[in-house]
């Protein structure tokens, strides 16, 4: 089963890791590089992601408001959200035995801008700016995290007093050695708590932004038929994947899985796929890459569903990797306008309905 040939020009930009606090300042940053628990040279993503301040919520809606579809609206964001990140407090007081999970609301507290930075969230959805989807509770790992913090003096136990998680361990998998596949099992004792994180973290969402999620895209792309099972439960309607998933198989390895662009699940879900990216801090002619991958997804008749993620626009670590990113994005939207005066902007909710309506 595939998408049905169109004449709709449709836009869907899907952001992930919203939420999570991949690296919480500055200086947590440079301590971990100078304790090496970081390369000399980090990630992109360790440099420069994480969870959005008011700034950068503000900066992002002023660049979607300067354009406008066929309809007059907006562009809009679907930001992937993971609402809660590790309670470090708690998991070092029960001496690395239990995880606790904090929300991310609270963990905005610790920074002085919860309220400043929900009432922004709030606006974006009203204003239909910015309409959250499920991204799982955390960006993390938490079996695989939780057995390597108990080893005291471990590289990821230094890690954690800067509150950083993210370390790329190399006796786990290429695929976990970040701790970032929040819903890969090495066995199947561990099914049950990660069941009971999809749960959780799609009740908080619904708690935080008084919504029900109704769209998944599991973190790095890694999932298994029970988890859709459990979101499927949880309200979920759609998932986003890649056409061949990948999957635990219990056995500390992933097998993967052939899943048809709009196929349906045994609990009512349908799956599809990205196909434009649009990473303008990393990317070299993020514009012109994205525009191609858009040109061909409409001369096939299909929607351009593209992905963005957040590390694009944050700047509380450094206000240049926000700078570049929203350029960036202010020209794409205008280019994008510009070629094609009928385009339609919508969120993935939106999509999730057409596809829902589509046989």
């Amino acid at each position: 089963m595939g998408w049905p040939v169109t004449n709709s020009k449709l836009i869907v930009f899907e952001s992930d890791d919203w939420g999570s606090n991949r690296i919480s300042s500055n200086e947590a940053l440079k301590a971990l590089m100078k304790e090496k628990t970081l390369p000399a040279s980090p990630s992109h993503y360790d440099k420069f992601d994480s969870i959005a301040r008011a700034k950068d919520l503000q900066l992002l809606f002023e660049v979607l408001s300067s354009v406008k579809d066929k309809h007059g609206r907006n562009a809009v964001f679907t930001p992937f959200v993971n609402p809660s990140n590790p309670d470090f407090q708690k998991i070092k007081e029960a001496d690395f035995k239990t995880y606790y999970p904090e929300v991310f609301t609270d963990t905005l507290a610790k920074s002085g801008e919860k309220e400043e930075v929900l009432k922004l969230w709030r606006e974006g959805f009203n204003e239909e700016l910015f309409i959250p989807a499920f991204h799982g509770r955390e960006h993390l790992c938490v079996p695989l995290w939780m057995e390597q913090l108990q080893v005291n003096g471990s590289i990821v136990r230094k890690a954690f007093e800067h509150h950083f998680y993210s370390v790329p361990l190399e006796s786990l998998p290429d695929f976990a050695s970040a701790f970032r596949p929040a819903l890969f099992f090495s066995n199947e004792a561990q099914i049950a708590q990660i069941k009971e994180s999809v749960s959780e973290g799609i009740n908080q969402m619904k708690n935080i932004f008084g919504v029900q999620p109704r769209v998944f895209c599991p973190p790095n792309g890694i999932s298994h038929p029970i988890f859709d099972e459990v979101s499927a439960q949880a309200g979920i309607e759609s998932i986003m994947t890649n056409r061949f998933r990948s999957e635990p198989d219990g056995k500390d390895g992933l097998k993967s899985k052939y899943y048809g662009y709009g196929s349906k699940n045994e609990w009512g879900q349908k799956y599809y796929y990205r196909n434009c990216c649009f990473e303008p801090t990393y990317s070299q002619n993020a514009v012109d890459f994205c525009m191609m991958q858009i040109e061909a997804a409409f001369r096939w008749g299909k929607p351009a569903i593209i992905s963005s993620h957040r590390v694009n626009y944050m700047g509380s670590i450094n206000p240049v990797n926000r700078d570049i990113g929203l350029k960036q994005l202010k020209m794409l939207l205008k280019r994008i306008v510009n070629k094609w005066p009928n385009i339609e902007f919508i969120s993935s909710n939106d999509f999730s309905g057409i596809l829902h309506n589509t046989k």
